[in-house]
């Protein structure tokens, strides 16, 4: 068994849509990125 390990992944944001939304809430978001956990 073994595993790799990557020290020092920073999350980072490359989009975020939509980019509003209500003020009423319930709005579904996506978020793109890269090196999420």
């Amino acid at each position: 068994t073994y595993f790799i390990y990557k020290a020092n992944l920073t999350a980072s944001i490359t989009s975020v849509s939509p980019v509003r939304g209500g003020t009423g809430g319930g709005t579904t978001i996506t978020i793109n990125g890269n090196n999420f956990p």
